[in-house]
C-alpha cells in the first residue's frame, strides 16, 4: 500500500509541476491534477483505518504496527488534500485576465441642447369696440 501511495503522490507531483499561466491547456491539466490530489487524499482518508480499529493481539498491549500505518496513511491523505487545495488556488490566482474580449464602454446619455432663450412678444392690446350702427328711424312715425 505504501508503494501505491508513493507512486500516486509522485505522479501527481510531476503532473502538477506543469502549471504554466500563459498556456490554457497546461492550466487545465494542472486543475485536473490538483483535483486528483484532492480526490486521492479524500479516498485515502476514507479507506485508512483509524487507530480505533486496531485490535489488541495480546490483552493490554496495543498493536503498534496498526497504529503507525494508520497514522502514516492518514498523514499522507491530509497532505494530498492540502496540496490539491493550495495548488488549485495557485493555478486560479495566476491565471491572466482575458483581455481579448471586446471592451464595452458606457456612454452617458447627454440631454439634447436646450434652445436659446427667445423673449415672447407681449400680446397686442384689445381693439377698441366699434359702436353699433344706429337703427334706422321707423317710417310712419310722427315727428
Amino acid at each position: 500500500m505504501r508503494a501505491v501511495a508513493l507512486a500516486v503522490t509522485l505522479s501527481l507531483v510531476s503532473a502538477q509541476a506543469s502549471c504554466f499561466p500563459d498556456n490554457p491547456k497546461q492550466r487545465t491539466i494542472a486543475k485536473l491534477t490538483e483535483g486528483g490530489f484532492l480526490a486521492t487524499g479524500i479516498i485515502m482518508e476514507a479507506l485508512t483505518n483509524s487507530t480505533a480499529d486496531c485490535t489488541e493481539s495480546t490483552p493490554g498491549e496495543p498493536d503498534s504496527g496498526c497504529k503507525s500505518s494508520a497514522s502514516f496513511y492518514g498523514d499522507v491523505g491530509v497532505v494530498l488534500i492540502l496540496a490539491g487545495l493550495v495548488g488549485f488556488i495557485a493555478t486560479i490566482s495566476t491565471t491572466p485576465d482575458d483581455d481579448n474580449k471586446p471592451k464595452q464602454t458606457i456612454h452617458a446619455l447627454t440631454p439634447p441642447p436646450a434652445p436659446a432663450f427667445q423673449p415672447v412678444a407681449a400680446p397686442a392690446p384689445p381693439a377698441a369696440p366699434t359702436p353699433a350702427p344706429a337703427a334706422p328711424a321707423a317710417a310712419g312715425s310722427a315727428s
